[in-house]
């Protein structure tokens, strides 16, 4: 029999895989835990992490409401990945009363983490002191046998977790300031970098313990990275004149991958990891971080003054606004806008995607000037993907530039490198403040 292919002959060929595009929308929860072995996990519901042995209460229970904070967003992110934190940290919390005038009240909230909160109460009699509130409050927290020890140390009152790993919370504090001292575990920066030697398909990253100390050194080390670190905690100093609290040193190294969320009203409220996980199921540089409400997170209580501060050292804020919860203002640590920080990291990992995939989708582009504007359409492609999500201005017009081959020396075309390609777009930015004026006439 004649076959058909004496007549048509047909070859198909696959093109090259192209490289794989880098994922924004993902969240890393970086927390300790002895429920698995595994550097990470992925998952798509709370659920399964409870099936993996995450629980909500007792020791290492941190990795719990840090997740449930990320999956409570509606959006939610479809995957949130938990990277685990290999060192237990021991919680301590300072605490110092702010009056010992006769008739003022103290009061707390306070509970192990998963438990039921209970509030403290203390009305300060005449003739007290500082020492005395102290007495009073340790006392009244001895009482209620939770898993810390309480220490008087007659200027301050010391919370200490009895287990590693394990971690209460404070609430509704009044005329109390509040520090958290824990100290850094050994290794901490070296484990998120072993999870990201296993996993790097994540861009976000929050702590389940946010002390000072920890804060800065993974600050630091993802600095390094090209993602972010969504953060904060309720520490009292952050929120006055001082220059020596977490938030001044995070501004003064002008961090531009931290974002601190302040919340003076629930210590382990995660409102850095709740913003994170709302805005990360949208296109990059496509939202802001401003004016967004936070599932699950208590809103703060500021004054002006307070809240001041803590913007002055480009701290995030979560209050109320004509009755509406709102995320404020959604700056770095370096005062950066957040989305604008993504939006540059997205461009950037298309940018060398869609180059990449250009050089390997062709068996060969040629030397000349046909084959440069190859290039130059390249990455046009994802700067027009910029204006469609709202991250570049349409206008004035994006302009990709390259040189003449004439005009590109010898050694560099022996070399086949295309030297001094560049790009020139404008941000699309973004309006949170409107100034408004008008006339009224009769």
């Amino acid at each position: 029999m004649t076959a058909l292919s004496d007549f048509v002959q047909v070859t198909i060929t696959t093109t090259p895989q192209m490289p794989s595009q880098a994922g924004f929308g993902t969240p890393l929860i970086f927390a300790y835990h002895t429920a698995f072995a595994d550097k990470v996990r992925t998952y798509s519901r709370l659920e399964d992490a409870v099936s993996d042995g995450i629980v909500s209460t007792g020791p290492d229970a941190g990795a719990y409401p840090a997740l449930a904070a990320a999956f409570s967003q509606n959006p939610r992110p479809p995957q949130v990945k938990l990277g685990k934190r290999a060192t237990a940290f021991t919680q301590i919390l300072d605490f110092v009363p702010t009056t010992s005038t006769e008739g003022e009240v103290i009061s707390l909230e306070i509970g192990m983490l998963g438990d039921e909160m209970t509030e403290i109460t203390y009305e300060v009699p005449s003739s007290s002191s500082v020492a005395l509130v102290i007495d009073n409050l340790k006392i009244l927290i001895d009482a209620l046998n939770l898993d810390v020890t309480v220490t008087d140390n007659t200027t301050k009152m010391t919370i200490t977790a009895d287990t590693a790993g394990q971690m209460f919370n404070i609430r509704n504090r009044k005329n109390l300031t509040l520090q958290d001292v824990t100290s850094l575990p050994s290794g901490m920066a070296a484990d998120l970098d072993a999870v990201k030697a296993i996993d790097d398909e994540w861009y976000g990253v929050g702590l389940d313990s946010n002390s000072g100390a920890e804060i800065a050194a993974i600050a630091d080390k993802v600095e390094t990275y090209r993602k972010l670190f969504f953060t904060g905690n309720a520490d009292s100093d952050v929120g006055t004149s001082a220059t020596d609290d977490v938030m001044s040193g995070l501004q003064d190294e002008s961090y531009f991958r931290t974002n601190f969320f302040y919340n003076s009203r629930d210590l382990l409220s995660y409102t850095g990891i709740a913003a994170m996980a709302e805005n990360f199921p949208y296109l990059p540089g496509s939202s802001t971080y401003t004016f967004k409400t936070l599932a699950g997170v208590l809103v703060d209580v500021l004054s002006d003054t307070v809240r001041g501060y803590v913007q002055g050292k480009n701290g995030n804020v979560y209050i109320e606004v004509a009755r509406t919860k709102n995320t404020h203002k959604g700056v770095s640590a370096a005062g950066e806008f957040i989305d604008i920080a993504v939006g540059r990291d997205w461009l950037q990992a298309r940018l060398e995607e869609a180059v990449f995939g250009a050089l390997r989708a062709s068996r060969k582009i040629d030397y000349t000037d046909d084959g440069v504007d190859l290039i130059k359409a390249a990455v046009m492609g994802p700067i027009q993907a910029g204006i469609r999500q709202k991250f570049l201005a349409k206008t004035p017009k994006p302009v990709v530039t390259a040189p003449k081959v004439a005009d590109i020396s010898i050694t560099d075309r022996q070399n086949r490198l295309l030297p001094d390609v560049t790009f020139t777009a404008n941000l699309a930015g973004a309006i949170i403040a409107v100034a408004l004026s008008g006339t009224i006439s009769v």
